[in-house]
This record gives structure tokens, C-alpha cells and sequence, in this order.
């Protein structure tokens, strides 16, 4: 079993969403993806972020391991 961190940020840097996933092979892992992408598209077209950047979404896979937040 492996696990990664998605993160999907916004392309004004706008960060609406951090999951941490376990997979066994990169379909399952598309599929974790793809699920976490409708979820923030859902909430974008619903207007439940305050900052609703619907142009460009970004997807980043790994780890924080420094951060200034």
C-alpha cells in the first residue's frame, strides 16, 4: 500500500483542497484524483469557497514537509 497527499490549489494559489489517500496502483490513484477534483468542481459551480477560481485547477502530489503556514 502506498500513500501521497493530493493537493488541489486553485491557479490564483488559492488552496481548496488537501487529502491524504492510500493506493495500490496508479489507476486506483487516477481515480482518488478524479474524485477529489469533482468534489472542489462541485463546490466551485455551488459557491461554497469565498474564492471561487473556476479557470484552472492544480494538482500536486507528495508531501509537505517544510512549511511557513
Amino acid at each position: 500500500m502506498k500513500t501521497t497527499t493530493i493537493f488541489i490549489i486553485g491557479n490564483s494559489n488559492v488552496w481548496y483542497h488537501t487529502e491524504t489517500v492510500e493506493y495500490q496502483t496508479e489507476e486506483e490513484l487516477e481515480l482518488k484524483i478524479n474524485d477529489a477534483l469533482d468534489t472542489v468542481r462541485k463546490y466551485l459551480q455551488d459557491k461554497v469557497y469565498d474564492n471561487n477560481d473556476e479557470d484552472g485547477l492544480n494538482v500536486i502530489l507528495g508531501e509537505v514537509k517544510y512549511s511557513n503556514i
